[in-house]
């Protein structure tokens, strides 16, 4: 909604190139100013002129690119590579790291007169794990733009979501739901859609929600232990349901239940109830 709405969006990937490529990615070069450079190439900011770059992978960036880059950000004009002149530019710089920069500040990887200069207005995105009130508004939109409309999000499959830490955050919840769409030809909503999740790593920790009330936290975190339980009772039977039942004291039926809660098991009728 801001004045350069109509600008220019540029995207650079910082940690796909190397500190050469990098350099000319982001400032530009002249015509042989450098082995493969056939021709004058604008860079980066001065194609986002009047409009934002965005700058990912931020921490990557070699330090020598660094110190160009503040210079950048201070004086507002970029020489190209090969180049006398400098080119004034007008831009907005967007930023973003997965990793905490001021971890690579503290280490030296990461010069902190640029942190400082770059860090004006930060947004801090929590990993899904630390959101699950947005699952129901994720796969919303997901099946959207899938063509699909979700209807109710809730029942089973929220749950089985729910119960997930999601390690692998919002690229991981989308393979899920391809997945399910993909599983479950002819679905017309979330509910009818086979929802199995890849099965997490036994020895991660559980997540207690102090952002939820104590009946939800806890509720969060008792559904992630029975995934975890059944999920590794289940392995430790072979699969053998009867088996699992004696080793962990539940009531055969009521830990079959339990299993389809979380699509550990398929959601078969009475005639596959007895073959294990």
């Amino acid at each position: 909604r801001s004045a350069r709405r109509g600008g220019p969006f540029v995207a650079i990937d910082c940690g796909a190139l190397p500190e050469t490529l990098l350099e000319s990615e982001l400032f530009g070069h002249l015509r042989g100013a450098f082995t493969g450079a056939a021709q004058t190439r604008a860079g980066a900011f001065q194609r986002a002129h009047g409009g934002t770059i965005f700058l990912d992978e931020l921490g990557s960036i070699p330090q020598a690119v660094q110190a160009r880059l503040l210079r950048v950000l201070e004086e507002r004009v970029v020489r190209p590579v090969g180049a006398d002149q400098e080119k004034r530019v007008d831009v907005r710089v967007l930023a973003a790291s997965p990793i905490d920069l001021t971890t690579r500040v503290a280490e030296g990887g990461f010069r902190p007169d640029l942190f400082y200069r770059l860090s004006v207005v930060r947004v801090v995105l929590p990993p899904l794990r630390a959101r699950r009130e947005d699952l129901q508004v994720l796969v919303t939109e997901m099946m959207r733009r899938r063509g699909l409309s979700a209807g109710r999000v809730a029942g089973p499959n929220l749950d089985r979501l729910t119960a997930h830490t999601w390690p692998g955050n919002l690229r991981e919840l989308r393979n899920v739901i391809d997945r399910a769409v993909a599983l479950s030809p002819g679905a017309q909503s979330f509910a009818d859609l086979r929802v199995q999740i890849t099965p997490q790593a036994a020895d991660e920790a559980l997540t207690v929600r102090t952002d939820l009330p104590f009946a939800e936290a806890k509720a969060a975190v008792l559904q992630t232990f029975e995934l975890r339980y059944l999920r590794d009772i289940l392995q430790r039977s072979e699969g053998n349901i009867s088996a699992a039942s004696r080793e962990s004291g539940l009531d055969r039926k009521h830990l079959r239940t339990l299993l389809r809660k979380y699509s550990l098991v398929p959601d078969a009728g009475g005639a596959a109830e007895d073959s294990e």
